[in-house]
């Protein structure tokens, strides 16, 4: 129980010294967390997959939508 305690402390310590000392650049400093956080990430981690396929729907997409559009324009 005293050992919970005493860690609930140091944790609510440490996250107060954390929020004093960001004051005013907490946008900055977690971008900067989270850009570090995807840099260490692997190439094959599901978040970064993720994100390639997002971006692949999305050239897909606009691939369709010219060729739609081609289509459209040009008589038939």
């Amino acid at each position: 129980m005293r050992r919970t305690v005493l860690i609930a402390a140091g944790a609510t310590a440490g996250l107060l010294a954390l929020r004093t000392a960001t004051k005013g650049r907490g946008p900055a400093v977690m971008e900067t967390m989270m850009s570090r956080c995807w840099e260490m990430l692997p190439e094959e981690a599901p978040p970064v997959r993720m994100l390639h396929d997002l971006s692949t729907i999305r050239e897909q997409n606009d691939r369709i939508l010219r060729l739609l559009e081609q289509r459209m324009d040009s008589p038939s």
